[in-house]
Parts: C-alpha cells; sequence; structure tokens
C-alpha cells in the first residue's frame, strides 16, 4: 500500500496530538482533584467565638477579652496583621 502525502508530516501531526491529549489529561485530572477535596486546603482560621460584647465601658477603664481560634487547616497558620473594629 503506498502513502500519500509527506510521512513526516504525519509524524509531526502525531507528536503535536499526543501532547494536547497530554495538556488536556492534566488539566483534567487537576480540575478533578480540587472538585473532589483531594488538594491542600491550606490554613483555615476556627475561633470558639467570633464576636464579644463589653457592654459599658467607663471612660479609662480597659476592658480586656481573649479569643480562642485553632488552625484546621493543613498548612501552616500565619497571623501577619490584627485591626481592631
Amino acid at each position: 500500500m503506498e502513502r500519500l502525502g509527506n510521512p513526516g508530516f504525519s509524524r509531526v501531526f502525531l507528536k503535536h496530538l499526543f501532547i494536547m491529549v497530554m495538556v488536556v489529561l492534566t488539566l483534567s485530572l487537576g480540575f478533578i482533584k480540587a472538585k473532589s477535596g483531594l488538594a491542600g486546603t491550606g490554613p483555615i482560621i476556627q475561633f470558639d467565638k467570633e464576636t464579644h460584647d463589653f457592654g459599658q465601658v467607663s471612660q479609662g477603664e480597659i476592658p480586656e477579652h481573649i479569643f480562642t481560634f485553632k488552625n484546621v487547616g493543613d498548612e501552616e497558620l500565619v497571623i501577619k496583621n490584627i485591626t481592631t473594629s
């Protein structure tokens, strides 16, 4: 059976087709992994109580409250900046 066309063309085409299939497969597996929860969650801060009402505070009084929290994620939790409201 006689081949038609340039034999190098079919190799180049197959090589590009293989690369495209691998890229699509890799992206699809990454998407499935992220959707299924297999990907890392990163740091997640969880407070026992997120707000506290100090009630009436007299002038000069310095109210205090300790907020208890923990990292329930799978990576290190780094607290860089705290602001109050």
